[in-house]
């Protein structure tokens, strides 16, 4: 029931075995790149073999590999919100494992919210983005919430011969919420 930010961490998974993978790797990545530093001084007095100073710098890039790739894991482990929102009720326990594609919470962008209604195909022509709209909800009877249409499908539902329309509502007190649309206007021209 919180609101989060872009960007903020939702869950964060173990990564104890990734961190000490990381410090390990780390630490080979520094001896590496002081090798390959040394090698590089003496590149100039063709002292070693060129092929000595290839091994060298290949053994340096691998180790930065391994670095960017344990940390990559890391940051997989950490869930972030992809967008600003409310979150829901929390469908997991501290501890759990949590298996790939389960349902953690519900994260829900409600300013602006994005309202999705259909037409009559025949009616279609008489839709434009940027076209105001009228919202009400059972929740609150008589209030009228204005909105712009935002998207129009690019297909007719051949089974219902409708289409798919999506509008914008300006929703900065977070009064309305997902789901509890129930009739729709739309201001036609």
């Amino acid at each position: 029931g919180q609101l989060v930010k872009k960007g903020q961490v939702l869950i964060e998974l173990d990564d104890t075995v990734e961190q000490k993978d990381l410090a390990n790797y780390q630490a080979s990545l520094q001896a590496a790149k002081l090798k390959y530093d040394r090698y590089m001084q003496l590149k100039d007095t063709q002292a070693i073999p060129l092929e000595q100073i290839d091994e060298v710098e290949s053994l340096y890039l691998q180790a930065k590999a391994q670095v960017a790739r344990v940390q990559a894991l890391i940051n997989q482990k950490s869930i972030k919100a992809p967008f600003d929102g409310k979150i829901g009720i929390r469908q997991v326990n501290l501890g759990q494992y949590i298996q790939p594609g389960a349902d953690i919470a519900s994260l829900q962008s409600l300013d602006p919210l994005l309202v999705q209604f259909s037409l009559p195909e025949q009616d279609l022509n008489k839709v434009k983005v940027g076209q105001v709209i009228q919202v009400t909800v059972d929740s609150d009877p008589g209030k009228v919430y204005r909105g712009v249409v935002s998207a129009i499908n690019s297909q007719v539902d051949e089974q219902t011969r409708s289409i798919l329309i999506q509008a914008s509502v300006p929703n900065k007190k977070f009064i309305l919420y997902p789901g509890t649309f129930a009739n729709l206007k739309v201001v036609l021209p």
